[in-house]
């Protein structure tokens, strides 16, 4: 729902959010088709990386429905076991 009446900001930003889907889909399938290159395990594998390079809390709420759109299973990124 598009409470400002902005439709045309809200129609870019809506563009920006599918693309965006797109992008980490297509980094997942690159990160995963490695990972089994590797004979690594991708969700490990995954977690250690983001421990190691990402500085901050990470934490939800999460976007689920485009998390999936882009191919991630919840459990993939779950960080509580970190």
């Amino acid at each position: 729902m598009n409470k400002t009446k902005d439709f045309e900001t809200a129609a870019i930003l809506e563009k920006i959010y599918e693309d965006e889907i797109g992008h980490v889909m297509i980094g997942k399938r690159w990160f995963n088709f490695l990972c089994e290159e590797k004979q690594f395990n991708s969700k490990e594998t995954w977690q250690k990386l983001v421990k190691l390079y990402f500085t901050g809390e990470i934490k939800p709420p999460f976007n689920h429905n485009a998390r999936k759109k882009a191919g991630f299973l919840e459990r993939e990124y779950e960080f509580s076991k970190i």
